[in-house]
């Protein structure tokens, strides 16, 4: 009998001893920390001589002790039996990492509370390196008893010990209540029982032990089997227990992951559906803005027809002019959705040429200034001698672009005007549209560039794609756009996008 405890001892030394990459302590009823582990002093910094009968809330920022975080772990884990977060906590040297933490009530064999096992990973580093020796044998000997009631209460982990061969020497309760064995069923048992067949089949678990002695320890994630035949998704560290050269065999620290990994396929497969709605939406909107454009073709000529027949009436005429208005601001929006929904789908490309700087601020403003004149609106353009005669790009986004915003510019202004700059900035070309208009919040603007949204009342009409359709033009050609606006002081919109000469433009 003597014996078989020395031998106990032995094996709960190695696998307390062993476990390094996990922080195992006890703390009594109060939070004071009362022994301390090999782990603990790698993941914090403390020596055991230094942290043993210091309060735990010493691991936390001073954020979670001004509101009294340690207290509320605590309290939880004695009301619900344990307590389990992941959270920022501090190092000695006052560093932070980001740790996985299970705080366990433990009771004696009366059921008097005689204070708390406490769990500590440190996730900050996926791999962690293992050293050569044990420092702190002479404190694991005095806490002896202590951390039995750490490892037999940690439920949340499945923590024993493994023979050099691979057979089960101790279990603890995580390690039944993970994998439905009970010490007496599974001591004995090789490790392997708890694989899959096709993982057995190549030799899987000869494998992780072979890793751990060659580099300390061994780390996966994989599915893994209980008792009962059904599969969980675990997350194991072995690590291998040297004692003067001499493998003594292993420490296996399993910890159940299902729900997670079931989360993220639920949500792998959510976002692939989220990707074929989208796709499907895409499509639809392309499909119908192209049915309903051929028909809308039709309605445009006949009414312009009828707005420029003289031997009409007057009545007549302005019928068939509000209908040409009305189809073409009808076009102009099927037009922004179609732009858009191939923006989405990918299919935008550059058709890029050399073209006039000059013709194009010309064409804007040709289109666009008899509506401005109806308004009693001045559309003017400047551009700065520096700016080449020709350059390289895509003359009809960059058209695209302007009329875009001038028309919001005219739609938005009531008196004054509206201006198109154009300017040379090192080894970009920056043009820019200002207005005297209403101006828009800061707090607008922040929004404005996302699809479907306006900036002002709705009654201005629109889709709201316009300056989302502007931005993603812009950045497909390299550059970037951005806005300036004051509210009752009018707006300026520039984007720039780089300069591409006659040489430059043949050299690619």
């Amino acid at each position: 009998m003597k014996k078989k405890q020395i031998y106990d001892s032995n094996l709960l030394h190695y696998l307390i001893h062993g476990v390094k990459d996990y922080a195992i302590f006890a703390l009594d009823p109060g939070g004071v920390v009362v022994t301390w582990n090999m782990g603990a002093e790698r993941a914090k910094g403390y020596s055991a001589e230094e942290i043993i009968g210091k309060h735990f809330s010493t691991f936390y920022t001073q954020e979670a002790r001004d509101r009294k975080h340690p207290d509320f772990e605590l309290v939880e884990a004695k009301k619900n039996g344990s307590y389990e977060e992941e959270g920022w906590r501090v190092r000695k040297d006052g560093s932070q990492f980001w740790a996985h933490v299970t705080i366990t009530a433990i009771y004696d064999d009366d059921g008097n509370h005689i204070g708390f096992a406490k769990v500590t990973r440190d996730l900050t580093e996926k791999k962690q390196a293992i050293a050569d020796n044990f420092e702190q044998e002479r404190f694991i000997k005095q806490q002896e008893e202590a951390f039995r009631h750490i490892v037999n209460s940690v439920k949340d982990y499945a923590i024993f010990m493994l023979s050099p061969a691979g057979y089960v020497k101790t279990w603890n309760a995580g390690a039944q209540k993970i994998k439905g064995y009970t010490a007496d069923e599974i001591i004995g048992k090789h490790f392997s029982i708890f694989y899959k067949e096709e993982a057995k089949a190549i030799k899987h678990p000869e494998f992780e032990l072979k890793e751990a002695v060659k580099n300390g320890s061994y780390e996966e994630e994989g599915w893994r089997l209980r008792k009962d035949g059904t599969p969980f998704w675990a997350s194991v560290t072995i690590t291998a227990v040297i004692e003067n050269g001499q493998l003594m065999g292993y420490v296996k620290v399993t910890r159940d992951l299902t729900e997670k990994r079931l989360f993220e396929l639920q949500l792998a497969e959510a976002r692939d559906e989220a990707v074929f709605a989208n796709q499907m939406k895409t499509k639809f909107v392309a499909n119908i803005t192209h049915e309903i454009r051929t028909p809308l073709g039709g309605i445009i000529g006949l009414s312009e027809l009828i707005a420029d027949n003289d031997a009409l009436p007057a009545d007549a005429r302005d019928s068939g002019n509000k209908i040409f208005q009305a189809s073409r601001n009808l076009l102009r929006l099927l037009n922004d959705l179609l732009d858009y929904a191939k923006l989405e789908a990918g299919k935008v490309e550059l058709d890029e040429t050399f073209y006039s700087v000059e013709d194009v601020v010309k064409d804007v403003i040709g289109l666009l200034e008899p509506r401005a004149t109806e308004k009693s609106l001045m559309v003017t353009s400047s551009i700065s001698e520096d700016v080449p005669k020709e350059i390289f790009g895509d003359c009809t986004k960059v058209r695209q672009i302007l009329l875009n915003l001038v028309q919001n510019s005219i739609k938005f202004t009531q008196e004054g005007g509206v201006e198109i700059a154009v300017e040379k900035n090192v080894d970009e070309v920056v043009f820019s549209v200002t207005d005297t208009g209403i101006g828009i919040s800061d707090t607008i603007q922040a929004r404005l560039f996302k699809p479907f949204t306006q900036g002002h009342d709705p009654s201005y009409g629109g889709t709201g794609l316009g300056l989302s359709i502007c931005q993603q033009f812009v950045e497909l050609m390299g550059g970037r756009i951005e806005m300036v606006s004051e509210q009752g002081q009018g707006t300026s919109v520039s984007f720039s996008l780089p300069l591409k000469r006659h040489g430059e433009a043949h050299a690619k």
